[in-house]
């Protein structure tokens, strides 16, 4: 995956799928950071047109652009004002710290409730089932 906000940020960076530059798209004026590095699958498509968002939970955040070897544990099912607006939750791929995650409900709790209400105050989501 690749990464467009690292973990901890308040600044929303994109990238132009066209030229491959990064932008800040804005700046989040709430209490809210990114609780994980947070950027897309490369060669896939959600509904809403754009490459599927991901989420990694990584020891450290990373620089935007950085590409992440990942494996999804699990899917938010979420909504939007556009529709649907599913986000992938990943580990490192190849990382043994990581190996015994093979499914959401095997990732640690703090992680797992940092990861998902961050959302909960822009988002509305649901649990993919298994």
């Amino acid at each position: 995956m690749t990464i467009e906000i690292p973990k901890g940020q308040r600044n929303k960076y994109q990238i132009d799928h066209e030229s491959g530059r990064i932008y800040l798209d804005r700046y989040l004026y709430t209490s809210m950071v990114y609780p994980t590095d947070y950027g897309f699958i490369d060669d896939t498509l959600g509904e809403d047109g754009d490459p599927l968002d991901a989420m990694v939970l990584l020891p450290e955040p990373v620089y935007p652009g950085v590409l992440v070897k990942s494996r999804p544990v699990g899917m938010f099912r979420m909504t939007d004002e556009a529709g649907g607006d599913d986000k992938v939750l990943c580990v490192p791929a190849g990382d043994v710290r990581w190996d015994h995650i093979k499914d959401i409900d095997d990732v640690p709790g703090s992680n797992w409730m940092r990861s998902n209400t961050s959302f909960r105050s822009t988002r509305r989501w649901s649990r993919a089932s298994s």
